[in-house]
């Protein structure tokens, strides 16, 4: 099951605005008949699935409907491992101005297109609204959309359609609660990476590692592609593992079994390994004969090599067409590249970008109240705008029939408004253009571009309401952003991380993930989660991503970035580091993470420029306990917890709710800054001693004029 539930618990006197608490998905369990004679129950579903608008949907902020008619709209999708037991039902949370006309304003809930609900908006649910409706199965299909329509009223005759007091407001913590049982797995290779991802589920993939004996390199190397794929295609749903497991009776989520039938003696018992031989692999999609409604992925070869290739056909750019069935050989993988980048906006890759080249298309938006178009601009981790900044050419074009004195475009940078300028044509424009300056102080590797339309229609009158449907606005996703910029950085630095996990995001240089020389299962899981994330993280088109063991990384020549996965057990690389200095000892550690005096226990990741090569960094992700390094790693992939990395070491105290940063390394300039550039800077910095010396030049200069004009005089 890959869906995270969320459950939202309202006790009398709360506010459905409040975050939730948080629940996992519920097993019920069957009803069976008894024996009386009396008419059987209806079997009760296995799972009870709660899924929220703003932790499962990714609604960022509660909707906001304005004016007479406000709308706001939800999209969900029905994953495929799902049988629907009996209609789903939608608990919608949701305030509105007190000031409404009770028997003329109400709040209408609509999937595709079918209303399913209406409640009245009046002083009953000023705040505090509850509206539960029933979602008929007969309406869903696989993408579905929920529309909420507000009708508002304050007067009962002169209704002014943009006051700011006609409004409802939907709680992102609205839900979305089905009854479900799972369907049985069919174990076809032709729809992987189904079921272990489900495009059409909700939450991160939910993996366990098998363990069996002591994994070979070429099973870590199969690790990092496996992960490195799934990764790709799950992108910012990301990937989550169960702690490790020797037997499948113990899985409670799909699993992984890779490696050897040596390594991995379980393998023998699911598939036929004799049809295979030297460097051939072989991979299948099971259901676990423990849960048959779980499954199990079967990636083995006789050889470190035929497991490899087993790992790349399936970690490689999905090719649907070349395997089908439950197993399938695999002989040679000829081009190994990972699925594409999912990120959406592209990053940029130079100087200029047009948002088609960014991903973005045409969009079109209505009515006073429509939303902004926001142009996220995605730049490397360590881009530094150049002096002069940048610019942005947006074209775009608007409709006849507004009133010229009122509509406005708007353009912000990072919440910042820079220019607006009015929609002056009466006839309208099909497209014009408008060039903004970015100023570089404004800049940073990952920002947004807003634009935003008032579109105010023409004979504006506050006691005639109209449609304003008729009036659009349109941005082409030919307008152009430029940003030119050079790329340096002063290293060590973890806020960097928060840059797509710069530097070690394999688009500047390859990774490598270095585990302890036996590794246990917890550790092999971690590398694997860690493989997903840095795979969703890369925008390469084909990133070179190794995991090995610590033997192996010390005796490699220095030519990538390295991060290395520590817990308690011992790891003779990451100590050698250590007793060299390198990297901190963890008593050093402690004596940051203490709080008021009192030790608990923690997890870290501290960063470091490699000693060997100053262009390539270092990273250590190491927590106490071993079930805890997963946790450390899924830590990445929370927006909240990165933002507050700084520095060079982060401390995770009392279950990583508290971040403790602290600066252990000195910094070193990564990268090279152009003497164009350094002149620009050195201008602007002391603009104002250049200011004087020109001026003290220009009297100094001045002076001489006048004494060789006097003596010239002299001379006449």
């Amino acid at each position: 099951m890959s869906a995270i539930a969320l459950l939202l618990a309202l006790s009398p006197g709360s506010s459905p605005i409040t975050p939730p608490a948080h629940a996992v998905v519920v097993p019920t369990g069957l009803v069976e008949a008894g024996d009386t004679g009396e008419e059987p129950e209806a079997a009760e579903p296995e799972l009870i699935v709660e899924v929220v608008f703003g932790d499962d949907l990714y609604v960022e902020k509660d909707l906001m409907l304005h004016g007479i008619k406000g709308y706001g709209s939800v999209d969900f999708s029905l994953p495929q491992s799902w049988e629907l037991v009996e209609d789903p039902e939608l608990h919608v949370y949701f305030e509105h101005s007190g000031e409404l006309l009770p028997d003329q304003s109400d709040l209408t809930v609509l999937v595709n297109g079918v209303a399913v609900g209406t409640a009245a908006l009046d002083a009953t649910n000023t705040t505090e609204g509850v509206m539960i409706a029933g979602l008929p199965r007969s309406t869903l299909a696989e993408y579905n959309q929920i529309t909420f329509a507000g009708t508002h009223r304050r007067t009962e005759s002169c209704q002014d359609p943009y006051d700011m007091g006609l409004w409802t407001r939907v709680s992102r913590y609205s839900k979305l609660r089905f009854a479900v049982n799972r369907v049985p797995v069919e174990g076809e290779l032709l729809e992987y990476p189904f079921p272990f991802f489900d495009e059409l589920g909700f939450g991160p993939v939910e993996l366990t590692w098998v363990q069996g004996g002591e994994p070979s390199d070429g099973t870590l190397t199969a690790v990092g592609a496996l992960g490195l794929g799934l990764g790709r295609v799950a992108d910012y749903r990301g990937v989550e593992m169960a702690p490790s497991i020797t037997d499948l009776a113990s899985a409670t989520t799909h699993a992984l079994l890779v490696g050897t039938p040596e390594e991995q003696p379980l393998i023998k018992q699911l598939v036929d390994v004799e049809q295979i031989s030297g460097d051939q692999g072989l991979i299948a999609v099971l259901p676990n004969p423990e849960d048959p409604k779980l499954a199990v992925l079967v990636v083995t070869g006789w050889t470190p090599q035929g497991v490899l290739n087993a790992a790349k056909a399936l970690g490689a750019n999905p090719r649907y067409q070349s395997y089908a069935g439950p197993e399938a050989v695999v002989s040679q993988v000829l081009d190994a590249r990972p699925p594409s980048s999912r990120q959406l906006p592209r990053p940029m890759t130079g100087d200029v970008a047009t948002l088609a080249q960014l991903g973005l298309k045409d969009q079109t938006v209505r009515g006073y109240y429509a939303p902004q178009f926001r142009v996220p601009v995605v730049l490397e981790g360590d881009a530094a705008v150049k002096p002069e900044g940048g610019t942005v050419r947006l074209n775009y074009g608007y409709s006849a029939g507004l009133d010229t004195r009122l509509s406005t475009a708007e353009v912000r940078l990072n919440g910042v408004t820079l220019r607006s300028v009015p929609l002056d044509d009466p006839d309208g424009e099909s497209e014009t253009s408008l060039r903004v300056r970015l100023p570089p102080e404004m800049v940073e590797p990952h920002s947004y571009i807003d634009v935003v339309f008032h579109l105010y229609p023409e004979g504006y009158d506050a006691c005639e309401w109209r449609t304003d449907e008729t009036h659009w606005a349109t941005l082409y996703a030919s307008s152009e952003v430029e940003i030119p910029h050079d790329n340096y950085a002063q290293m060590p630095d973890l806020s960097r991380l928060r840059y797509r996990g710069w530097p070690f995001n394999m688009e500047d240089d390859d990774a490598m993930i270095v585990v302890a020389d036996a590794p246990s299962g917890d550790e092999v899981s971690a590398a694997f989660a860690l493989s997903a994330r840095l795979g969703a993280w890369s925008a390469a088109e084909d990133p070179e991503l190794a995991v090995v063991t610590a033997a192996a990384a010390a005796s490699t020549p220095v030519a990538e970035h390295r991060l290395l996965l520590v817990n308690g057990r011992p790891h003779a690389w990451f100590n050698e580091l250590v007793g060299k200095r390198v990297f901190s000892a963890p008593g050093d550690v402690r004596g940051v993470a203490s709080v008021q005096g009192k030790r608990r226990g923690f997890s870290y990741i501290e960063q470091v420029q490699h000693p060997q090569s100053t262009e390539h960094s270092l990273m250590v992700l190491r927590a106490d306990d071993e079930a805890e390094l997963g946790a450390l790693v899924s830590m990445l992939y929370e927006g909240r917890k990165l933002a507050k990395l700084d520095r060079n070491l982060a401390v995770f105290v009392s279950g990583g709710e508290r971040i403790r940063t602290a600066e252990t390394a000195a910094q070193i300039q990564v990268g090279s800054i152009p003497q164009s550039t350094r002149f620009r800077l050195l201008l602007q910095r002391h603009w104002a001693t250049w200011g004087i010396i020109a001026v003290l030049g220009a009297m100094g200069f001045a002076a001489v004029v006048r004494g060789w004009a006097s003596r010239r005089g002299g001379e006449v």
